[in-house]
Formats: structure tokens, sequence, C-alpha cells
């Protein structure tokens, strides 16, 4: 979108002579002509420019963005431009680190309105819902660049605007929570606005989706209260899977295979699982064919490692990948 300002001649020939007149060590200085923050492009500018060059030998001027600037001062002044160091971040975009905490909530909801968008196409009768787009908006708002720091002597203001920016946030993750609970209704008891058997919401089994347009493996986490059965997980087959409780009384498995854009089956019984994989634990220690990892029982940190194939990089990599996967706060596996 442009705008026709009718305003783009603007003198600027007194900043020049400022500029000599304290010395300025260098040929070129950059102007901004953005008229408002956000605003359209104005549609004036390059017939203004263009005139100011037929008619003029010097200074030329150049309609330029930020990557041309910045390689054109690197190479020209690059070895002679002063070095400084500290912060020097402007005041309307601090709030990406003093609100880190809505900053990571405002991805997660990103990423969970991605798959229940993604679940949506899935299982919902119908277009998608316009819910989405409001949900977008709120993230948008949220990534936004301007937060409320302002000046210090008008507290006020910089509380007011703060709550409308807060508001932005929460609102980006009640929406995201909301339509992924939608999305899933067909498949779930909240269809039938039940909260699920009192046995734990995995009576009815579970189904594991794979919104990847490819196959793909993965350790699935049910918390305490979403199996109260049992240990042992069964597919569809009712072949029993890799499985285990932890301390936490979460019970994860190993859901393999599962088709893209589709899902696998499971249900959790009564019993132990009876199977074991390469892997052997002790006391401090992990094991498979490819290596012996050493954990510090103390701090829980890797101690180190005993090489026994030339495969050592690939099993760390594999490693890393599964600790990350299981770490994902938000993940393309929706469990339920």
């Amino acid at each position: 979108m442009t705008i026709k300002t009718g305003n783009a001649n603007v003198d600027f020939t007194n900043k020049l002579v400022e500029l000599e007149n304290s010395d300025y060590p260098y040929d070129f200085t950059v102007l901004s002509w953005t008229l408002w923050d956000n605003s359209p492009l104005d549609a004036d500018v390059p017939f203004v420019v263009k005139a100011w060059n037929e008619k003029y030998a010097y200074p030329k001027v150049i309609i330029s963005g930020g990557h041309e600037i910045m390689s054109m001062i690197e190479e020209k002044y690059g070895k002679q431009l002063p070095v400084v160091t500290g912060d020097y971040t402007e005041y309307w975009t601090d709030g990406i680190r003093t609100a880190a905490g809505l900053t990571s909530k405002n991805r997660t909801a990103k990423e969970r309105l991605v798959q229940a968008e993604t679940v949506w196409s899935l299982l919902a009768d119908g277009k998608k819902a316009s819910r989405f787009d409001e949900g977008w908006r709120y993230i948008l708002l949220g990534s936004e660049h301007t937060w409320c720091f302002e000046n210090p002597t008008e507290p006020y203001f910089q509380d007011a605007i703060w709550k409308v920016k807060q508001s932005y946030f929460h609102e980006a993750e009640n929406r995201s929570q909301d339509m992924m609970a939608e999305s899933l209704a067909p498949i779930t008891d909240k269809s039938d606005g039940a909260l699920g058997p009192k046995e734990g919401l995995s009576n009815g089994g579970i189904a594991v989706i794979n919104t990847h347009t490819w196959m793909h493996d993965g350790i699935i986490a049910l918390s305490k209260a979403e199996n109260l059965k049992g240990n042992k997980v069964l597919d569809s087959n009712g072949e029993e899977v890799l499985s285990q409780r932890l301390s936490t009384g979460e019970l994860l498995f190993l859901a393999t295979g599962v088709p893209a854009l589709s899902s696998c089956h499971y249900r959790v019984v009564e019993g132990d699982c009876l199977l074991t994989g390469d892997c052997k634990v002790d006391s401090g220690s992990l094991e498979n064919e490819f290596l012996k990892l050493h954990i510090d029982s103390k701090t829980g940190k890797i101690g180190f490692v005993d090489k026994k194939t030339v495969m050592i990089m690939w099993a760390m990599m594999e490693l890393i990948l599964s600790l990350g996967f299981l770490r994902m706060k938000t993940n393309p596996w929706q469990i339920w």
C-alpha cells in the first residue's frame, strides 16, 4: 500500500551544512522518510529523488534499504569505525527482554495455533473458523515491536499502556488453547462437554496425531491424571509398545510410524511394560550399543562419555534430539 503526500520535496540542505560544520568525517548521511510509525510508503519519493538528481550534480540522493546502507558503510569505513560496547537497545523494544516470559508465551501460543489449524483441517467439518484469524491478530499484536516503556516521570501512562500490551499476550494464549480444544473436540470427550471418565482421560484410548507431512516417531507423555489404569500401553493391533512410568507420575510411551497427516490409536491397560530396549540404566549411567554416558548424580550434568564404536557422534546427535523433543513445551504431537 502507498500514499501520495505531495510533501516529499523537503529541504534537507540545512542538515548537510550542520554536519559539515561539525567536522562530520563521512561523505554520506542517512535520512529517513517514513512519515510516522508503521505508515505506508510515500509514492511521491521516487519522483522527488529523480528530479533532485537531474537538477543537481551533488550530493546524490539514493533510495536505499538498511542492508545496502550497512554494506556501503562496512566497505568504505569499516576499518575506521569506532568500537562501542554495551547496551544500545532503544527503549521501545526493551520489552523483548524485560517481559521475556510473555514473549515465550506468545511463541508457544503461535506454535499451538499452527497445530490447531492443522488438526482442524483434519477433523472438523466445514470451513476454518474465523476465530483463528482473531487468534493470529492477538499474536501479531503481542509480537509487534512497540512496548509500554515510556517517560519514567509519567508512570500512570506507562502502566496504562502496559496493561493493554499484556492483554494481547493473555488473549493470544487463551484463544490458542480454546481453538486447540475445539479442533480436537470431534475425537475427545470435550465434544460432549465432559471431562472424561473417572479412570482417567486415557480410558478410551489415546489418539496420537502427526501434523507433519511425513511419517514420524515420537515419545508421548501422559500426565498422571490421564493414565490411572496401569503402566502398559498397547497399539491399535493390541501389540505392546515401550513405556515407562516416571517419578513425576507421568507415563511415557514410544509411538512409531505414525503416518503423515494422520493418527495412531493407543490404550493404557493394567500391568507393567514387559519390553526392554537396548539401553541399560545403572546408577549414574546410561548405556547402549554405541556409548556409555555417565551422569553426575549431584548436578545432573553429563560427566563423560565412553566411546564404544565409531558411531559415537551419530548416537550423541540422536540422544540430543530426543532430549530436546522431550523438553519442548509445544510440538507437533497432540495428546488426549
